[in-house]
């Protein structure tokens, strides 16, 4: 990845692929787990409920709500199954 970053000769890019390195992703999967956790409760579904609808068990959707990490397989049920765009628990 870097060697196409560095050949369209954009200072910024390398400086955002850089710093890409340094993201706390203990934090980004905790605040990802939160915003499910909000979304959940705002459609009043409870995490074995939600489980059933992302065909994931009820200990998978606990422990993505804790901060998990997770796979895109699983990133795409969960979006589907709380009715949200990738934007919606992503944007921080």
């Amino acid at each position: 990845m870097l060697p196409f970053i560095v050949g369209l000769g954009s200072k910024f890019l390398i400086n955002q692929f850089l710093e890409m390195e340094e993201i706390d992703f203990r934090k980004l999967y905790y605040r990802f787990g939160q915003k499910v956790k909000a979304r959940r409760k705002q459609l009043m579904l409870s995490q074995s409920a939600l489980g059933g609808r992302a065909n994931l068990e009820k200990a998978a959707i606990q422990r993505i709500e804790r901060g998990h990490n997770i796979t895109l397989k699983t990133l795409y049920r969960i979006l589907t199954a709380l009715e949200v765009t990738p934007s919606d628990l992503l944007n921080f």
